[in-house]
């Protein structure tokens, strides 16, 4: 940054009348929002519950995918390259672009909280995100003011990832395994 840039830095704290963080957090919580504070608690619950099962997702994508990016003897330059191109693209994709993808894996797989409690979890995300979350309901009910429904956002999430957890056990690395062991055998190393 340039001296004459550093000269015109402002300082944002006091530009806006504060002079501590937590009047910095409350004056701006205060301006943003009309949320209560435990209303902005469950909010935060939903969006990371859900961007956790995001994490998991495009965890499974890339997993899936870098398999098709083979490394061949004195390519391990290029190959890094392309996985790390790969995990990019990965990351800047949304939610909804992962799971449409997926989705018909899921089905396949046969699970229900996969199925059912997956896109649930992200149409109460996508409420909270770009509507007023108070309103926001789960399966009929509002996780804001029923301590139940809370719960049951919660618990449903913690299938949906264990779901996820078992499809990459079944479906990632259990073939990885076979086709390894396999491969094993078929060259003399397995006995």
């Amino acid at each position: 940054m340039s001296k004459a840039k550093q000269k015109q830095k402002i300082d944002y704290i006091k530009f806006i009348g504060c002079k501590t963080a937590e009047e910095v957090f409350e004056l701006v919580r205060q301006s943003s929002s009309d949320m209560s504070d435990h209303e902005h608690a469950v909010r935060s619950v939903i969006l990371d519950i859900h961007a956790r099962i995001e994490a998991v997702m495009k965890e499974i994508l890339f997993q899936t995918l870098a398999q098709l990016v083979a490394c061949y003897t004195g390519a391990e330059a290029k190959h890094k390259d392309c996985r790390s191109r790969l995990e990019r693209t990965i990351q800047k994709m949304s939610f909804s672009q992962v799971h449409r993808l997926l989705a018909p894996c899921f089905e396949a797989f046969e699970s229900g909280e996969l199925t059912e409690y997956l896109p649930a979890i992200d149409a109460l995300r996508n409420e909270v995100a770009h509507r007023s979350g108070k309103t926001a309901k789960y399966k009929g009910r509002s996780p804001f003011s029923d301590p139940d429904c809370f719960a049951q956002v919660f618990i449903d999430g913690c299938h949906v990832r264990q779901e996820l957890g078992e499809f990459i056990e079944r479906r990632i690395d259990d073939p990885k395994a076979m086709q390894e062991r396999g491969w094993l055998h078929f060259a003399g190393r397995l006995h």
